[in-house]
């Protein structure tokens, strides 16, 4: 009985951290979407702009 119960709170655990992850990727991709429009703004090329971004997240920026 009590290895079932470790189980369940393993899993609800688990489903938790994928839910937190989740959440995290979703505003990473909304930080990158507005920074993006942030640099089209200031009259960047969309395409450079995505570039650009996508480097500085890469290099911690």
């Amino acid at each position: 009985m009590e290895e079932k119960v470790m189980k369940v709170i393993g899993i609800e655990a688990l489903a938790e951290i994928v839910e937190s992850n989740n959440r995290i990727e979703k505003a990473e991709k909304e930080i990158k979407k507005m920074r993006i429009k942030e640099l089209v703004a200031q009259g960047i090329d969309r395409e450079i702009a995505k570039v650009m971004v996508q480097s500085f997240i890469d290099c911690g920026l």
